[in-house]
Protein backbone atom coordinates (compact mmCIF):
# COMPACT_ATOMS: atom_id res chain seq x y z
CA UNK A 1 0.00 0.00 0.00
CA UNK A 2 0.95 3.44 -0.91
CA UNK A 3 0.54 6.67 0.97
CA UNK A 4 0.89 9.91 0.09
CA UNK A 5 2.23 12.81 2.79
CA UNK A 6 2.87 15.96 2.55
CA UNK A 7 5.83 17.60 3.36
CA UNK A 8 6.60 21.03 3.77
CA UNK A 9 10.08 22.93 3.53
CA UNK A 10 10.39 25.43 6.41
CA UNK A 11 11.70 28.53 5.08
CA UNK A 12 13.76 30.91 7.37
CA UNK A 13 14.48 34.21 6.44
CA UNK A 14 16.90 36.31 8.41
CA UNK A 15 16.45 40.00 8.41
CA UNK A 16 17.72 43.51 10.14
CA UNK A 17 15.00 44.94 12.66
CA UNK A 18 14.96 48.08 14.14
CA UNK A 19 13.51 48.32 17.74
CA UNK A 20 11.73 49.26 19.10
CA UNK A 21 9.02 47.43 16.72
CA UNK A 22 4.99 47.95 16.79
CA UNK A 23 2.92 45.53 16.10
CA UNK A 24 -1.32 45.37 15.76
CA UNK A 25 -3.36 42.87 15.53
CA UNK A 26 -7.56 42.88 14.79
CA UNK A 27 -9.43 39.65 16.19
CA UNK A 28 -12.48 41.68 14.64
CA UNK A 29 -13.32 38.27 12.72
CA UNK A 30 -14.14 36.29 16.08
CA UNK A 31 -14.15 39.17 18.95
CA UNK A 32 -14.33 42.90 18.88
CA UNK A 33 -10.80 43.04 20.36
CA UNK A 34 -7.79 44.83 19.16
CA UNK A 35 -4.46 43.88 20.56
CA UNK A 36 -1.10 46.62 20.28
CA UNK A 37 2.17 45.43 20.99
CA UNK A 38 5.83 47.02 21.41
CA UNK A 39 8.94 44.63 20.79
CA UNK A 40 11.86 46.36 22.94
CA UNK A 41 15.39 44.67 23.60
CA UNK A 42 14.49 42.11 25.64
CA UNK A 43 11.03 43.99 26.55
CA UNK A 44 7.93 43.11 25.29
CA UNK A 45 4.80 45.18 26.37
CA UNK A 46 1.33 44.82 25.02
CA UNK A 47 -2.50 45.83 25.49
CA UNK A 48 -5.39 44.35 24.42
CA UNK A 49 -9.03 46.25 24.12
CA UNK A 50 -11.95 44.91 24.37
CA UNK A 51 -14.94 46.68 23.43
CA UNK A 52 -17.81 44.15 23.75
CA UNK A 53 -21.23 45.16 24.52
CA UNK A 54 -20.84 49.24 25.38
CA UNK A 55 -17.95 47.91 27.38
CA UNK A 56 -14.43 48.26 27.48
CA UNK A 57 -11.76 45.98 28.85
CA UNK A 58 -8.00 46.31 28.66
CA UNK A 59 -5.39 43.70 29.33
CA UNK A 60 -1.63 44.83 29.89
CA UNK A 61 1.38 42.40 29.35
CA UNK A 62 5.01 43.50 29.84
CA UNK A 63 7.35 40.88 30.26
CA UNK A 64 11.17 40.61 29.39
CA UNK A 65 12.61 38.09 27.23
CA UNK A 66 16.15 36.57 25.75
CA UNK A 67 15.31 35.45 22.43
CA UNK A 68 12.69 37.07 20.05
CA UNK A 69 12.43 33.60 18.39
CA UNK A 70 12.06 31.88 21.25
CA UNK A 71 9.29 33.55 22.38
CA UNK A 72 7.68 33.83 18.82
CA UNK A 73 7.79 37.19 18.64
CA UNK A 74 9.18 36.93 15.06
CA UNK A 75 5.69 36.73 13.60
CA UNK A 76 4.45 39.92 14.66
CA UNK A 77 7.13 41.64 12.10
CA UNK A 78 5.36 40.73 9.35
CA UNK A 79 3.96 43.35 7.25
CA UNK A 80 0.58 42.90 8.02
CA UNK A 81 0.77 43.35 11.14
CA UNK A 82 2.81 46.36 10.89
CA UNK A 83 1.94 49.42 13.21
CA UNK A 84 4.19 52.58 14.86
CA UNK A 85 4.82 54.29 18.14
CA UNK A 86 1.39 57.13 17.54
CA UNK A 87 -0.73 54.27 17.71
CA UNK A 88 0.22 52.72 20.19
CA UNK A 89 1.02 55.46 22.35
CA UNK A 90 -2.86 56.17 21.71
CA UNK A 91 -3.56 53.08 23.40
CA UNK A 92 -1.83 53.63 25.93
CA UNK A 93 -3.05 56.88 26.96
CA UNK A 94 -6.78 55.82 26.68
CA UNK A 95 -5.79 52.54 28.56
CA UNK A 96 -4.36 55.08 31.24
CA UNK A 97 -7.35 57.86 31.18
CA UNK A 98 -9.44 54.61 31.60
CA UNK A 99 -7.62 53.54 35.00
CA UNK A 100 -7.66 56.86 36.37
CA UNK A 101 -11.00 57.10 35.87
CA UNK A 102 -11.89 54.23 37.89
Amino acid sequence: MKVKINKRTEIIEEFEVELPHYYKYDFDREFPTMLYGKIEHNKHTSIQVNRLSGEIKYTFEVEDYNSIESKGFDSWFKPEYKSNSEEFGIELKNAKDFINGL
